[in-house]
């Protein structure tokens, strides 16, 4: 689809491939713990965080504004501003780990900024092999 599209475009295009969210299989094995904190704790938030995020850009001048510790909630805002005189700017990059509770059916959220990269041993040691 993407060759198609490229093929196609009179004017070159912009494509953005984007994920949510990563895989949740440490979340779904942990969201029935009452303590969001305990839930937090029990899962591997590198695998929770990772996302895709594909870009297919113009040019150089958009390529550039992009960065490493990108999150979802500023790719639109840099290409706007890039491409389309935006002046939108970024907001902070900042990560939230949500909990469920499955006995009143409410949803928290618990910021986790700096970090995704942390991983429960037993999920760190199934990552890596």
């Amino acid at each position: 689809m993407i060759e198609e599209i490229l093929d196609k475009s009179e004017t070159p295009p912009i494509i953005v491939l984007q994920g949510d969210h990563g895989l949740r299989l440490t979340w779904w094995d942990n969201r029935q713990l009452p303590d969001d904190k305990i839930q937090l704790e029990k899962v591997c938030q590198r695998e929770v965080f990772s996302i895709l995020n594909a870009l297919y850009l113009q040019d150089s001048k958009g390529r550039a504004a992009f960065y490493d510790s990108l999150s979802p909630v500023n790719t639109f805002r840099l290409i706007f501003d890039a491409y389309f005189g935006g002046e939108l700017g970024v907001l902070d990059d900042r990560s939230f780990f949500s909990t469920l509770n499955e006995e009143n059916r409410t949803v928290s959220f618990i910021e986790v900024t700096g970090s995704q990269e942390s991983c429960n041993p037993v999920w760190e040691r199934r990552f890596s092999n």
